[in-house]
């Protein structure tokens, strides 16, 4: 079977991440799936940004949870496109339907350091209140969200993200919760015989070279690579012999 292409928080490695613009030629180069981290804003906004703190990514440098969604919109990007914004979920919704996107959409609960009350129930609400062209999934590194959500969407495949060990591994294939887990890449390479037969799906972060995504293809047990480079990885995937 064909493996999944995700795009890491869009075509990350041309356009600033989880931006419109990179979800935008993230979906033009073919990615099979998307990936973005959803927070809380002051204003109880869901906004698409995976740090906690905005130094890295502006001027500001105060925590998402602590300004609103017109001030953290208020100040472009870093780098070349200096006119992107941090967008909404809303927004970014928005795009994938304009566009007419059929694959899956990760979302990524960044609950891990900020708990973010009553999140997973507003993105749900917004993921639930119209029909759209793509499916979905939820991730996370918290457990606790993922319990969360599948009180509101008890179908909706769920993916526990890890830096992860073999141990974990184990944990994880026991756990009735989750039907994927998404682990760090290298973490995943000291394990390929334990995982040989895993009953969940495997999809490793973040694989970049074309030497580790050939190694992952050729794992039975791995459903697809998290990649920053998807439009690299598509190609590699279109032409691999599975």
């Amino acid at each position: 079977m064909k493996k999944t292409i995700t795009a890491h928080r869009g075509l990350n490695h041309q356009f600033p991440e989880n931006t419109l613009v990179a979800f935008k030629h993230a979906v033009d180069v073919g990615s099979d799936m998307l990936e973005l981290d959803v927070q809380f804003t002051k204003d109880h906004q869901l906004v698409v940004v995976h740090d906690d703190e905005l130094t890295r990514l502006t001027t500001h440098h105060e925590f998402v949870g602590d300004l609103t969604l017109e001030q953290i919109q208020s100040n472009p990007l870093f780098g070349l496109h200096s006119d992107a914004n941090i967008p909404s979920l809303q927004s970014v919704l928005n795009l994938l339907t304009r566009q007419e996107f059929c694959g899956c959409l990760n979302i990524e609960f960044k609950t891990d350091r900020h708990r973010y009350s009553g999140i997973e129930a507003a993105v749900s609400s917004l993921i639930q209140n119209k029909p759209r062209p793509f499916d979905h999934l939820y991730s996370s590194f918290n457990l606790s969200s993922l319990t969360t959500i599948a009180h509101y969407e008890p179908e909706t495949e769920l993916a526990w993200i890890m830096r992860g060990n073999s141990e974990l591994f184990t944990i994880a294939a026991q756990l009735d919760l989750i039907q994927a887990i998404h682990p760090k890449a290298e973490a995943l390479m000291q394990s390929p015989t334990a995982l040989a037969h895993y009953p969940k799906k495997i999809r490793p972060w973040t694989v970049n070279d074309t030497a580790t995504a050939e190694e992952f293809l050729n794992m039975p047990a791995v459903s697809g690579i998290i990649t920053d480079v998807a439009d690299k990885m598509v190609t590699l995937n279109n032409h691999y012999e599975y």
